[in-house]
């Protein structure tokens, strides 16, 4: 006895496992873990020296608000100054991300 599996079917196995997937990735706990840990990164950089090739260190994002801002702005907005600055001083150094200012 073979049960034909129909459209319907696919669409709430894919709604399951999605659902899922972001319960697992995107739950409050994981993201304070993650906040934490960026915090922590960023502390371990607080009085470095300037690295003659990458620069100053600005400050740690968390991994996921590193995609989603990449998503929203595009990967070139890393490298535009206005936007680290407003990065540094409005989202990284009110949450303890960044301790250098820029």
């Amino acid at each position: 006895m073979s049960r034909e599996v129909t459209q319907q079917d696919i669409e709430l196995a894919q709604e399951k496992m999605l659902r899922a997937k972001h319960q697992r990735i995107f739950n409050a706990q994981s993201e304070g873990q993650r906040m934490a840990l960026a915090r922590k990164s960023a502390s371990r950089y607080k009085d470095c020296d300037t690295h003659k090739l990458l620069g100053q260190h600005i400050g740690s994002i968390p991994m996921h608000e590193f995609y989603m801002l990449r998503k929203k702005y595009g990967d070139q907005c890393f490298n535009e100054q206005d936007f680290l600055k407003y990065l540094n001083n409005k989202v990284l150094r009110p949450n303890g991300m960044a301790h250098n200012k820029l």
